[in-house]
């Protein structure tokens, strides 16, 4: 085990799956700036909104004026484009990689795991500089592995957190995901089918704990890029692309990462047959793995256990805080929590400047579009966030120093009937919140 191990993370390994993947994800990008643009994300999503939800510690990127703003939104095409000149391709990752994260990082309300694998892609390229060995281009079997395993801990972990009652009992988030999205199907009859809903709930489940492990062994590789092309299929299908779902270019990423688990020397010779660029795109082969160096005493990379050990972790970080995860919406980023939950949400906020007048409601379309207050309803910090930014603005525009606060915020969870999130009586103006703890200002799912 410890010899297989060793070969397969140190030794040399042909670079062709990921120099095919590279162009893959070249298109993948291309196609998320094309996303950006068709519906207006810099101007309505960015620059409109007075206030932006940052993470925390990252206020900063809030600062950045709208010039700089364009600057990063242009570099989202252009970089793409130079990644397809190899002498610059790490470089133009990089510059790639700094403006989306800015982008990712600015606003809580647009977080999406497909983003958030991009980023982590786009870090691992990073390390991507393949050099000739016995003929062929090699790369370090770690690099190789290391898109491999963050696959598989992105499905499985997507599996994960579907192991629980509303999901394996009451087929919830899935009977009202069709629901929603009835209006998409050819037949509004499939939106309430029993075999659909029964369908999509436990085989989806089955897909994500299985797919993993079907693409990372060879015997089972064409089953599971069979399967893995027909769920994401069907998901563009029942979840489409445009507006109305949120799954984006998701289901083509994750269908193009199939050619990562295929092994060079099937790919070589498809290419060869095929007379695809043979010398120019894909090395020059006879259609056999590379060779093997002999290795003495490979030495593990700190950095690189760390990484795995962190994203291991990470997804479990909310048994330390004690709450109900798809409820509070506290530790669910970063986390592979892929739809777990469905939620309709109202909220609105009220302030009155002593308890003897009226309340007043606090007008946020003023100040926020309406996915940021969607998205603002469904998770805990960012209605903490949005709270300190109502007694700043009430204070620098109506000069109240110490205001009542309140909100009324329903919240239908997983097709449960509304009920208050917050309660509706509670002076929000001095409530506390930390990251590691359940604030006690919100009420618990019923």
């Amino acid at each position: 085990m410890k010899d297989r191990l060793n070969k397969r993370l140190f030794q040399p390994t042909d670079a062709l799956p990921l120099e095919i993947f590279r162009y893959f994800f070249i298109l993948t990008l291309i196609l998320q700036f094309y996303s950006f643009y068709a519906f207006k994300f810099l101007q309505g999503g960015i620059l409109a909104p007075v206030y932006l939800f940052t993470f925390q510690g990252l206020s900063f990127l809030s600062e950045i004026p709208e010039g700089g703003m364009k600057f990063l939104y242009a570099l989202l095409l252009i970089a793409p484009i130079l990644m397809l000149i190899k002498k610059v391709f790490r470089i133009a990752v990089l510059i790639y990689l700094v403006a989306f994260s800015s982008f990712f990082l600015v606003e809580q309300s647009y977080y999406n795991n497909h983003f958030y694998l991009i980023i982590l892609y786009c870090f691992f390229w990073l390390f991507y500089n393949p050099q000739k060995h016995e003929g062929k281009l090699s790369v370090p079997g770690w690099l190789l592995f290391l898109f491999q395993i963050q696959l598989f801990i992105v499905y499985f972990y997507g599996g994960l957190v579907k192991l629980n009652f509303d999901w394996l009992v009451n087929q919830e988030p899935m009977a009202t995901l069709l629901r929603i999205n009835s209006a998409q199907l050819p037949s509004a009859n499939l939106a309430t089918s029993s075999f659909i809903i029964y369908y999509l709930t436990y085989g989806g489940l089955v897909f994500d704990l299985l797919i993993g492990f079907l693409l990372l062994n060879r015997k089972t590789l064409w089953f599971g890029i069979i399967l893995n092309t027909t769920f994401h299929l069907t998901n563009i299908f029942l979840f489409n692309i445009g507006e109305g779902g949120d799954i984006g270019i998701f289901p083509i990423m994750m269908i193009l990462t199939n050619v990562i688990f295929i092994p060079a020397h099937i790919l070589r010779n498809w290419a060869l047959k095929l007379g695809i660029g043979a010398k120019a795109v894909f090395p020059p082969g006879k259609g056999k793995p590379v060779e093997e160096l002999k290795i003495s005493a490979p030495k593990v990379k700190p950095w690189l256990v760390a990484y795995l050990v962190i994203q291991l972790l990470l997804p479990f970080r909310y048994h330390l805080i004690g709450s109900d995860v798809d409820w509070t919406g506290q530790a669910s980023f970063f986390a592979w929590r892929m739809k777990s939950y469905t939620k309709q949400c109202e909220i609105k906020f009220f302030y009155q400047p002593n308890a003897a007048q009226p309340k007043q409601e606090y007008k946020m379309g003023r100040i926020i579009n309406t996915m940021q207050i969607d998205r603002m309803a469904q998770h805990t910090n960012m209605i903490y966030q949005f709270i300190q930014f109502i007694k700043i603005d009430l204070k620098r525009k109506e000069g109240l120093v110490n205001p009542i606060i309140t909100a009324e915020v329903k919240i239908g969870f997983n097709g449960r009937s509304p009920q208050y999130f917050i309660d509706p009586m509670q002076n929000l103006t001095h409530v506390e919140f930390s990251s590691f703890s359940r604030p006690n200002w919100v009420l618990p799912l019923k």
